[in-house]
């Protein structure tokens, strides 16, 4: 039977990475051990880093196994944190009453696990689901400024109409510090539509599994600006919230 070589050699990587320590394994000692020359071995990695079953870590470069790689785990991970984001999500909803997400970067998506709607009629409407809404969505541009810079890159690569999305980023002198600073400040303020207004938080969870993000979407004027720093506050509480019933 025929070796399909590319499917071998990521294999091998992906041996290499389960048997190392929590630290991972730099682009060089994974060149070594495989016997695979580095631009190999990093047109792999990157293959796998946007399919999920590899995280690069942005400060040390080093690369390790996900979560997903565990065939199975990161699932249960990702259910389990529904679960005990729910309360928190429905208070922010309860004191606000507004719209309010909470999303995750899965699998080159942006992966929305709840979306809390308040009662009232003039609300705006969340879903569900995947989409690869990174450039056009609070949460989304959220997301995409915590990933490592690998990772940011395959993703314009396959959203080539990124640049019209985000004109201030494509705008950026220094793009790495533009995304730097917004995952630094805790909070993102974005004038999505005539019509409506969003927020988001990072969400950062330790050991970081997946990136995520809290949002909210509320019609025009409906909240003064000045409100605004008491909702980020209240979304980044929620997030401690969440983090702090993490098993």
């Amino acid at each position: 039977m025929a070796v399909i070589q590319s499917i071998e050699r990521a294999f091998t990587l992906l041996e290499h990475l389960g048997s190392s320590d929590s630290a991972g394994l730099s682009l060089q000692e994974l060149s070594e051990h495989s016997a695979l020359k580095p631009p190999t071995c990093h047109n792999i990695l990157g293959t796998l880093i946007y399919l999920g079953y590899v995280r690069q870590d942005s400060g040390s470069r080093r690369y390790a196994l996900s979560d997903k790689s565990f065939f199975g785990g990161e699932r249960l991970w990702l259910q389990q944190l529904v679960e005990r984001a729910l309360s928190p999500m429905q208070a922010l909803v309860r004191e606000f009453a507004e719209t309010f997400i909470l999303c995750v970067y899965y699998r080159g998506q942006r992966k929305t696990l709840l979306a809390l709607e308040p009662q009232q009629a003039l609300r705006v409407s969340a879903n569900e689901g995947e989409d690869r809404n990174f450039f056009s969505t609070a949460t989304g541009r959220m997301l995409f400024a915590m990933l490592p810079d690998l990772e940011r890159k395959l993703l314009q690569r396959h959203c080539g109409n990124w640049v019209s999305l985000w004109p201030e980023l494509a705008k950026s002198e220094a793009p790495a510090k533009f995304l730097q600073d917004m995952v630094d400040s805790q909070a993102y303020y974005y004038d999505k539509s005539p019509d409506i207004e969003a927020l988001a938080v990072p969400l950062f969870f330790e050991p970081q599994k997946v990136s995520g993000a809290i949002g909210v979407y509320f019609p025009r004027l409906r909240h003064k600006s000045g409100e605004y720093a008491h909702i980020f506050k209240r979304m980044q509480e929620a997030g401690a919230e969440i983090r702090r019933n993490e098993t």
